[in-house]
């Protein structure tokens, strides 16, 4: 059966990590897809979709909030995308639960993640 790409399944996601981890890229890349924008405005306190970019996705909208430290000092980082953007990850952990919802208006929602339930350990 054929599905025209007019048809398909396609969310309109945020694509973005804080400012901080674009120098981290490097080092995280084999974790995650580039977003298209490093910007404070990606931040929770700071977040505003006027200012960040999106882009269509056909699994899920999600926000990551991840506990780092550098320098010595606690940094809260965000990335939010598509589920895809997360190259390595727990499959099965992402099953359990609506990973993609919608407001009453048609908005997409984007879930949030934590890094611990995405990236199981093999040590458990």
């Amino acid at each position: 059966m054929y599905i025209s790409a007019d048809r398909a399944y396609r969310l309109h996601c945020h694509s973005c990590m804080s400012p901080y981890l674009e120098d981290q890229f490097q080092f995280i890349s084999h974790l995650y897809r580039r977003p298209l924008g490093f910007t404070e405005k990606c931040d929770h306190g700071h977040f505003d979709s006027q200012y960040v970019h999106s882009k269509n996705c056909t699994d899920a909208c999600i926000t990551l909030r991840m506990n780092d430290r550098v320098g010595g000092r606690r940094k809260f980082g965000f990335m939010r995308g598509c589920l895809s953007d997360i190259i390595h990850h727990n499959r099965t952990a992402v099953r359990f639960g609506e990973l993609s919802r919608t407001t009453k208006t048609g908005a997409n929602i984007c879930t949030a993640i934590r890094l611990r339930d995405l990236f199981v350990s093999s040590d458990r």
